[in-house]
């Protein structure tokens, strides 16, 4: 009590010691998560990339919308968010970032409570802090693809909800997050199918109805045809790019829906009346709550004149990047690096025997050995990287017999196979979010998904021993934090290996520690442009939206990427555009990452025509 006789208010102390073990270790890990985000906040940057996110949040802010007005890269909603930030902010790089570790700590509490479902509450908060070692701390550019990885979480969150207690809400709301996910990058369509396929299995009724399922399986047939459909559109889309992706994309999303086509005709007889109610009343739900979202978007683009712009920017622009944009996943070979993390992970009869605690540290021990051998040899460091990008391929094999499989055959209850069902769907259709460009920063958005996947296959068979699992985890964990994190795209590449310590870029919209090459790149490149062009109009590409960003330059064309707009390398296009515009200042990138550089004839017209020229790095500045 208080002296004059009030209540005594519990202090932050006494209320924390009062919670839940739960809640004190969710507590314990957003606090944890929190300072980790925050210490790599400003690290590190992708320039072109974030100068054309950039780019984007301020012309909304200039009154432009996205795809009517300029060749917005993702779906667009995401502009907006941004284009808020940099008005209650202001326009620098590391503003972008605010939303993105905002929804990053919610996602970490999603992720907890998931991962609670599978282990106890100390299990959960190092389930969710490896998760955390392997993601945004690695690359915190506000891509949109981190806003895949959260709002597919909080849609497994959902139905894990919905697994539990059949409310319809529930589907509703994980309906709403695939929606989002589409509206901050056409990705986001991976999720909502990963969820329709789940949907299929887990609404199909427990056991026979009192209708007559003789002659009367047209729902099953329908859907075993729609799966064959899905299969056959990934085909035509993955495999002109090569087997790798067949290999890594198709295949596991095609094991999945076989084990559901199997299901659908081996599971008790249904009818089809019996069957579409079923269907009705999770995927009902489930599509009014992804339209709830989608719609008004939409609608909003509709009244601002420019849906048809979005449906063409969205669905059909973004596939030019196929032919320049890309990079293949993992060869063929890297899959046998998953073989001893099986090995290590697999079922056991004798899990319980006391001998197990001696070969677990044993286990810790070699594993142990193997993190020495990181530091040393880069082989070491890409087997360690590769059994875990190996890891999805192989869920989608087990998740897809698992659906095929009756939950009574498997030893466990129908909500256990249904939730590792759900997470193996998720982590396996999100996977397809590496495609075309699976490169290594790529699979920091699948990551967390796979390892929820994995535990809930480990934890829900039930038969690995504890101190095996404690040690694969712990290796993972300490990999990720003296080997990924310190070369991360924080650490400025995005391949294991250590990197000297970023430095501030000295320029007023940046606000990141970068590189210092990068640095002093752009600390010469940006007052040099904004001296030389007096009058404030410059060109700048193929492919350099960073440039007009950071030295606060308007950009003459509607696109950020040539590859985008193939007219922007014709030369008679291109310099007539420059000469009505008045443009007195050409900045070339002679090294392009994903957009063709300019043809040699293009280049000797501007040559003839800005007759001065200074190189920085690989720009070239000419002026007239």
């Amino acid at each position: 009590m208080m002296p004059g006789g009030g209540p005594t208010l519990p202090s932050p102390i006494d209320r924390f010691a009062r919670a839940s073990a739960s809640r004190r270790w969710l507590i314990g890990t957003l606090i944890a998560a929190g300072g980790i985000c925050l210490l790599a906040l400003n690290r590190g940057w992708e320039p072109v990339g974030e100068g054309a996110i950039a780019q984007s949040a301020e012309r909304v802010l200039q009154g432009e919308v996205p795809h009517r007005d300029f060749d917005d890269l993702y779906t667009g909603a995401l502009t907006y968010v941004h284009a808020a930030a940099f008005a209650l902010g202001g326009v620098r790089l590391s503003v972008l970032r605010i939303p993105l570790l905002l929804v990053a700590l919610a996602w970490v509490a999603a992720f907890y409570a998931v991962s609670r479902r599978l282990v106890p509450p100390v299990g959960a908060a190092l389930l969710t802090m490896l998760a955390l070692a392997w993601s945004v701390p690695n690359d915190p550019s506000p891509m949109p693809s981190w806003y895949n990885l959260f709002f597919a979480t909080f849609a497994v969150l959902a139905l894990v909800r919905w697994i539990e207690t059949r409310g319809t809400g529930w589907l509703v709301l994980a309906g709403a997050c695939g929606g989002a996910s589409f509206l901050m990058k056409l990705s986001g369509l991976f999720l909502l199918a990963a969820l329709g396929l789940f949907l299929i299995e887990a609404s199909r009724p427990e056991g026979p109805t009192r209708e007559k399922a003789a002659g009367g399986r047209s729902v099953q047939v329908a859907i075993t045809l729609g799966l064959g459909l899905f299969v056959a559109l990934l085909w035509k889309s993955v495999a002109p790019r090569g087997s790798l992706g067949v290999m890594h994309f198709v295949l596991p999303v095609a094991v999945l829906a076989l084990g559901l086509a199997v299901r659908e005709w081996t599971a008790p007889a249904v009818g089809s009346g019996a069957r579409l109610r079923s269907l009705a009343r999770a995927w009902g739900p489930f599509v009014a709550g992804a339209a709830a979202m989608i719609a008004p978007f939409a609608l909003f683009l509709a009244v601002v004149g420019g849906l048809d712009d979005a449906v063409r920017g969205v669905f059909v622009t973004p596939f030019r990047r196929l032919d320049a944009a890309g990079m293949q996943p993992p060869r063929a070979h890297w899959l046998a690096a998953v073989v001893p993390l099986f090995l290590l992970l697999r079922p056991r009869i004798d899990h319980r025997s006391p001998a197990w605690r001696l070969r677990s540290l044993l286990a810790a021990m070699v594993l142990g050995g193997v993190l020495v051998l990181g530091s040393i040899t880069f082989f070491t460091q890409q087997l360690a990287w590769y059994s875990l990008r190996s890891l999805a391929p192989l869920l989608g094999l087990m998740t897809g017999i698992i659906v095929a499989v009756d939950a009574a055959r498997l030893g466990w209850t129908a909500a256990g196979r249904h939730l590792v069902i759900l997470l193996g769907m998720v982590a396996v259709l999100h996977s397809l979010i590496q495609f075309p460009f699976a490169g290594p920063n790529y699979f920091y958005y699948v990551v967390p998904l796979v390892f929820l996947a994995t535990a809930g296959l480990v934890r829900l068979g039930g038969r690995t021993p504890l101190g095996l699992q404690l040690a694969v985890c712990g290796f993972y964990l300490s990999f990720a934090v003296l080997e990924v994190m310190p070369g991360s795209q924080a650490g400025l590449t995005i391949l294991p290996g250590k990197r000297p310590a970023p430095v501030p870029v000295d320029l007023p919209r940046v606000g990141l520690l970068v590189g210092m090459d990068q640095a002093r790149l752009y600390e010469s490149l940006v007052p040099f442009l904004q001296e030389t062009a007096a009058a404030g109009r410059i060109w700048a590409g193929p492919e350099a939206p960073q440039v007009y960003f950071l030295g606060g330059f308007r950009n003459p064309t509607r696109t950020f990427y040539n590859f985008f707009d193939p007219a922007s390398r014709q030369e008679s296009g291109l310099l007539a555009r420059m000469e009505r515009e008045g443009i007195d200042v050409a900045v070339i990138n002679t090294r392009p990452a994903f957009s063709p550089p300019l043809p040699a004839e293009l280049l000797d017209s501007l040559a003839a025509r800005y007759p001065f020229a200074s190189s920085h790095g690989p720009f070239v500045v000419r002026w007239r």
